[in-house]
């Protein structure tokens, strides 16, 4: 993991414990080689319900276009795996934006991880 894409409603300048937790996580990442990029979820919400669907398409845009396998039929097998400026997604909450991690593991293969924390 090089450059992972960290999706969280909590970072500096929210003041709070999780929010710190995961600044100092980051920093402990990050040296030459590796870097994170962090997405607010909060600013890409919606006033709608469900009010974080158009963050998929936001953690998209952070991977390069995926195309179906032209070896399946019929074009219903699994997608090609993403590549592009991100490697893998940290997430801090469960709900909601843990669906998302789950959804781009399972349609391509980008390994994520949860942070767990006691709210």
């Amino acid at each position: 993991m090089k450059k992972p894409l960290l999706i969280t409603y909590e970072y500096p300048p929210d003041i709070g414990g999780v929010g710190k937790y995961l600044e100092q996580e980051v920093r402990g990442f990050e040296d030459a080689q590796n870097s994170v990029i962090v997405m607010r979820a909060r600013d890409y919400e919606m006033s709608l319900w469900p009010n974080w669907l158009p963050l998929i398409f936001h953690v998209r845009k952070c991977f390069q276009s995926a195309k179906r396998s032209a070896t399946l039929g019929r074009g219903r097998g699994p997608l090609t795996p993403l590549t592009g400026q991100c490697d893998a997604i940290w997430v801090s909450h469960i709900l909601p934006v843990g669906y998302i991690a789950l959804v781009y593991k399972k349609l391509f293969k980008i390994p994520y991880r949860v942070y767990l924390h006691g709210l």
